[in-house]
């Protein structure tokens, strides 16, 4: 999955994927712990007390406040075609609100960056970009997950293919939104990604990222083989 590192057996997931944190130990110190991504300005973030890691089930636990947001986001080191996933936990609306989004970010450089948010209740799901701190795309999907008291899991991929910017999300493997960007504003750099919720009290957990290939290998079949053959023209 991009780690060089990787250890055999790989008890330690962040030595096979290219980023894995399960929040076994506090890192928060290792995240740029700033607003959340559908909400650009400090105006609508919480303080960063409202974020706390939990040492007994080894999770990040935040405390959402009306209005107000928050993101975990990892900026070093950069990654382009990506596969990002976390698990949030829905725990409750913050009080006082009517809606909630749980959130993932990918190609993060400052406020230019590709978004997917999962609502839990009232507006849409959505994706999209995000140019200098002005949201110039916008993809809705009407699906919103609204259990609470439960872990949802969500996936973000993100890739380049010839001259677009494909783009799909997934909560709990299922595909909520997809999309191709082939403006002039799409985001081709590489940059960094992250997690975060919109008026929500709930849970991180198991933020994980891995190179994209569009086809994965599959050693039983020596599928990997063939391919490199294909490619090398043998």
């Amino acid at each position: 999955y991009g780690n060089d590192s990787v250890t055999n057996p790989p008890e330690n997931k962040s030595k096979v994927y290219f980023y894995f944190d399960g929040f076994d130990t506090n890192t928060l110190s290792n995240y740029n712990t700033t607003y959340s991504f559908d909400s650009v300005g400090s105006a609508n973030e919480d303080p960063d007390t409202n974020l706390s890691h939990d040492t007994t089930d080894k999770v990040i636990n935040y405390t959402g406040t009306d209005g107000k947001g928050k993101s975990l986001r990892q900026l070093s080191p950069p990654i382009r075609d990506a596969v990002i996933e976390v698990q949030v936990f829905n725990d409750a609306l913050a009080v006082g609100s009517i809606f909630s989004r749980m959130e993932l970010g990918a190609r993060v450089n400052s406020d230019n960056y590709y978004f997917f948010f999962a609502s839990t209740n009232v507006i849409a799901s959505e994706s999209g970009r995000y140019n200098d701190g002005s949201q110039t795309l916008q993809v809705t999907n009407d699906t919103q997950f609204t259990t609470q008291g439960v872990w949802y899991k969500l996936r973000l991929i993100v890739y380049d293919n010839q001259s677009a910017v494909n783009f799909f999300a997934y909560v709990d493997g299922k595909k909520t939104i997809n999309f191709t960007d082939s403006s002039v504003d799409k985001i081709t750099s590489a940059g960094g990604f992250g997690a975060g919720t919109f008026q929500l009290i709930g849970r991180f957990d198991n933020l994980s990222v891995r190179r994209f290939s569009l086809v994965d290998p599959i050693t039983s079949n020596k599928v990997e083989e063939e391919w490199i053959e294909r490619l090398n023209g043998t």
